[in-house]
């Protein structure tokens, strides 16, 4: 299998930087966002990508997290007049338990139940909006789409949803969440994913209706979040085709090398993975990482989600080794760029998900002593973050056990 996605590493300096320690505080289970000082205290920059991370490192970034800063970020200077909502779906795969050997459809529904305990945490809301009054509407036919490109007539205003209900709590109306987008919340909320679903297809209508550059734009977002509800629902046929028709959509009205894309790409990918049908699912995650790489760069951790979900289909082809080490690329990658995340527990967990997938490869390779100290550090992640009764935990645990039964 070509590797061509990875990249060579240069080792930097072991020491991380000592200084604004604090005492941790209690630890809540619900992730939060970073702030700057939590950016400027979690300088990852000079840990050594080429050896284990020490636990005592993770505990000091750990620390830094929980302390940062509990001002809320600052609201938006004037109101907002919501017209785009976003539903976030799987980011990153993960293997799961050596004992409780799954199929990829049971790791895919694994964490398909993981985002249905949290539904709220899914879903953006805010303000995607026309730099131009009125264009053609580019026909879906069109042989090259990328000559429709028209990002740069529609500007983004956007956040979650939680955050914006906690800084408008008074002013949260109708006139600042219109009825249909807040509808298709509610039910989502009340995880009815039937009726959300037939709430975006009204919105997916009305869009439809209107010819503007602001409504192409967003029937191809609208698309998107259908097929995110199907993956909730556990209909991945009808979430596959949506997210295909959405990945159309969006590079006829986006361009075909807009980071939107990769969003959508990435969802069809990780269907396929879970369908076993591993050649399409790596092409779809190959085409996800040269578009991220392009708008992010290559040490972003966008594009080590990514390298993670290749990891796994390549590993579930048997190359074990092309996996591992593009399982050690997106490791890489998230040591140095968690210092500059915008979403720091969930990208903490991501972190973890790809170093418990390290161990898991390890530990598939007979090589127990290194699988437990990889994963003994993803345990500490997810335990800081979910607590001690969370799922992936005791798969972790699990897996910790079962290295030190075969370690002598």
């Amino acid at each position: 299998m070509d590797t061509h996605y990875i990249a060579d590493r240069m080792n930097a300096s072991e020491t991380l930087a000592d200084k604004n320690d604090r005492p941790v505080k209690s630890l809540d289970t619900d992730l939060v966002d970073s702030t700057e000082e939590t950016k400027r205290s979690l300088n990852l920059e000079n840990i050594s990508c080429g050896k284990r991370l020490k636990q005592s490192i993770i505990k000091k970034m750990l620390s830094r997290f929980f302390c940062a800063s509990e001002e809320e970020n600052p609201s938006l200077t004037r109101k907002p007049c919501i017209n785009t909502i976003s539903l976030n779906g799987i980011e990153c795969i993960g293997l799961g338990a050596a004992v409780d050997e799954q199929s990829p459809l049971e790791r895919v529904h694994r964490s398909v139940t993981q985002l249905r305990s949290n539904v709220i945490g899914l879903i953006s809301v805010g303000r995607l909006y026309s730099l131009d009054s009125f264009i053609s509407k580019p026909s879906p036919s069109i042989e090259e789409p990328d000559k429709c490109n028209l990002s740069s007539s529609i500007g983004f205003d956007v956040k979650k949803y939680e955050d914006w209900t906690r800084d408008d709590m008074e002013s949260f109306s109708e006139v600042v969440l219109p009825l249909d987008i807040g509808v298709a919340i509610e039910y989502l909320k009340k995880k009815d994913f039937d009726q959300a679903g037939h709430a975006f297809q009204e919105i997916l209508e009305n869009h439809r209706t209107r010819q503007t550059s602001e409504s192409f734009h967003l029937e191809a977002l609208t698309l998107h979040n259908i097929g995110v509800v199907y993956l909730l629902a556990g209909d991945f046929d009808k979430a596959l085709l949506n997210f295909k028709e959405a990945c159309r959509m969006k590079r006829i009205n986006f361009g075909h090398e807009h980071p939107e894309v990769s969003v959508s790409l990435v969802e069809s990918g990780i269907i396929l993975f879970a369908m076993e049908k591993y050649k399409d699912s790596l092409d779809a995650f190959n085409d996800a990482l040269q578009i991220r790489k392009n708008s992010y760069g290559s040490e972003a951790l966008e594009v080590a989600w990514v390298l993670n979900n290749i990891a796994c289909a390549l590993f579930a082809m048997c190359n074990h080794v092309a996996a591992l080490v593009a399982f050690q690329e997106a490791r890489n990658i998230q040591y140095l760029a968690l210092g500059v995340s915008k979403n720091i527990g969930l990208d903490l967990l991501h972190f973890a998900t790809t170093l418990g997938n390290i161990g898991y490869a390890k530990l598939q390779a007979k090589c127990y002593e290194d699988a437990r100290e990889v994963l003994e550090d993803a345990l500490l992640v997810q335990q800081s973050v979910l607590g001690d009764d969370h799922k992936t935990v005791e798969d972790t645990l699990s897996n910790i056990d079962f290295s030190n039964a075969f370690h002598s």
